[in-house]
């Protein structure tokens, strides 16, 4: 009896190994690419790019991961965090866009996006993923809190009934325009 099979009950591996539960991967990856689909263009916007660019991640990344492996309870979907250090970063950047266009810090993003995740795969490899939890949970607590914040204000302008184009980039500028 193997490792992956314990009283009856087969738990996903990942690598080739994985590829024998392809197609329920597959399955699943569909799944949550269609169940993200919102929740990524509303991320897109929230990031300072045109809402396509979230459904078209979405649905990449719900057809790649299937292929790439996962762990045994892991979803691959949009991440929320994010949406605040892309602005930051674009708007470091050169500008960030808005859901018509992209600004001129985007190309810069995926140069510094590509990098990140060369990062990633040598923190990974090198086995220091573990030291990650040393970041104290009041970060990503405030990291979700500022989320929901630009998510709020963002939506100012139509509560209060402005139907022209919204010029503010800044959340201060949000808050007192309107």
């Amino acid at each position: 009896m193997t490792e992956a099979v314990v009283q009856g009950v087969e738990k996903p591996a990942n690598g080739l190994k994985g590829l024998a539960h392809l197609r329920h991967d597959i399955l699943s990856g569909v799944v949550v690419s269609l169940v993200s689909l919102p929740l990524s263009s509303g991320i897109a916007i929230a990031s300072g790019v045109p809402p396509i660019y979230g459904l078209m991640s979405a649905i990449i990344a719900g057809l790649l991961f299937p292929f790439i492996g996962g762990a045994y309870m892991t979803i691959s979907g949009p991440a929320a965090g994010l949406a605040p250090a892309l602005v930051a970063v674009m708007t470091s950047l050169g500008g960030a866009g808005d859901a018509d266009a992209t600004g001129p810090g985007y190309p810069w993003l995926l140069c510094v996006i590509f990098l990140v995740g060369c990062a990633q795969l040598l923190i990974a490899l090198g086995g220091l993923a573990r030291y990650a939890a040393a970041i104290p949970i009041a970060v990503v607590e405030g990291m979700l809190c500022s989320i929901g914040l630009m998510i709020i204000v963002k939506q100012f302008p139509s509560f209060f009934g402005f139907a022209d184009r919204v010029t503010a980039k800044e959340f201060y500028q949000f808050v007192l325009c309107y």
